[in-house]
């Protein structure tokens, strides 16, 4: 996925959960006082156009995660079926001869 989207998800999730934590710390009810305003603001059904403030806490783990995923190397790798296919593939794109479909099979013949 989008590493930003995730940050942005996840500095919502911890901030929510830290409000989440003083709430019942303090032992007030966690629901909101007017959902009808809530429920009032279009969004156009996306939950808020707000954005997450930023958490110290998360910058460090946020920088590791970018690296981590910028030293992610990609190799090349083949098995013996991948390139027998490779060189079948290539000789019949090479080959001049007529190639026919059989009958009731997946079988194919060639005809010069």
């Amino acid at each position: 996925k989008n590493p930003p989207l995730y940050f942005h998800s996840l500095s919502w999730k911890v901030l929510l959960h830290d409000a989440t934590l003083s709430v019942l710390h303090r032992g007030e009810s966690d629901e909101p006082d007017e959902p009808e305003a809530a429920a009032a603001e279009e969004n156009f059904g996306f939950k808020t156009r707000k954005c997450p403030p930023r958490i110290e806490e998360l910058e460090s783990f946020e920088d590791d995660l970018l690296k981590m995923i910028e030293q992610v190397q990609f190799r090349k790798t083949s098995t013996e079926l991948q390139q027998r296919l490779r060189k079948d593939s290539e000789r019949i794109a090479s080959s001049t001869d007529f190639i026919v479909p059989a009958d009731k099979t997946r079988n194919l013949y060639s005809h010069e």
